[in-house]
This record gives structure tokens, sequence and C-alpha cells, in this order.
């Protein structure tokens, strides 16, 4: 079996349980994995014993997370599976939106823009795709202005690049 496939088994099955809070904790965990490098080769390494893994994970979540968040990590560790703890984290937001029917939006800009065009973006998005939106903003410095969004495989592109390369195409 893939490591895609446990990794998305055992996100539908903590998303089965009912706590209100495992979304928040699951995006903790996915935040605190992302940020520290250290606490990814820790739970990566073979050579670390199992129960050293798993005293970390409490020291680090066990007052930040709900207890139904708690007993799903300690069973990673007991199935050998904390090297998929962000992996796990990063699938159930998807599996989550794919449930609530949110659909999630890359949407690639040269600078950051503020919370009110983000969000004037997402509104046009929403009425555009007819559903919810979870707009993912990446800052891409080879993107000389405008914007790349990315709605699943389809891509539009209003970049200024693409913007010039059409109007290079329509003059020749």
């Amino acid at each position: 079996m893939t490591d895609q496939v446990v990794v998305r088994r055992y996100a539908a099955v903590l998303l089965g349980e009912s706590e209100a809070s495992v979304p928040q904790d699951m995006r903790l965990i996915r935040e605190v994995l992302e940020g520290s490098r250290a606490l990814r080769l820790c739970l990566d390494s073979p050579v670390i014993a199992r129960e050293k893994k798993r005293a970390v994970l409490e020291a680090v979540f066990q007052s930040k997370v709900h207890a139904t968040t708690m007993r799903f990590v300690r069973l990673l560790t007991m199935r050998k599976r904390e090297a998929l703890l962000l992996q796990i984290a990063q699938s159930y937001r998807g599996i989550r939106d794919e449930r609530l029917g949110i659909t999630r939006v890359e949407a690639r800009v040269r600078y950051t823009l503020s919370e009110e065009e983000a969000r004037r973006i997402q509104q046009v998005l929403e009425k555009k795709l007819g559903t919810e939106v979870r707009l993912d903003m990446v800052q891409d410095a080879s993107i000389v202005g405008g914007i790349i969004v990315r709605v699943g495989d389809v891509v539009y592109d209003g970049s200024v690049t693409n913007q010039l390369a059409q109007l290079r195409r329509q003059i020749n």
C-alpha cells in the first residue's frame, strides 16, 4: 500500500471523529511540523525510538490539542506511522474541504496582497465557480505582475507575461 493511500485513510478516519476541535488541531499540527525541520527529522529518523518520538509529540502537542487528536497521534506512533503525521494533517484539510464542498484555489502573485484584495479575489472566484473557495495565496517572484490562479487542473493565467505573449501572437 502506498504512503498516499495510507495518508488518506488515516486522514479520513480522523475526519470521521466528530470533535469540533479536530480541524483546528490538525491545522496547528500542520503549521508546527511545516515550521520545524528538527521535529520532522525526529519523526522520520529510524534511529530514534518510537517511545521517544511519542514523548516528543506529547510534549509539543499534549496541552494544545483535544484528547481525540492526541489519541490519534499516539495511534500513529504505536503503528510506526508518525513520519506520516505532516502528510496526514495536509491531507485532512483537503478531504474535509471536499466533504464540505469547498474548492481549493491557489493564486500566485508577485507581492503579498492586502486582506481586502485577497477577499475580493475570493469573492470573484466564488461567484465564478458557484462554490465556497479556500484561497491559498502564494508569493512568486517569477511573476512580473498580475495573477495566476489554479483550480484543480485548470489554470487561469492573468499574468503580465502571459498577456504580453498573447499580444505578441495577435500582432504576428
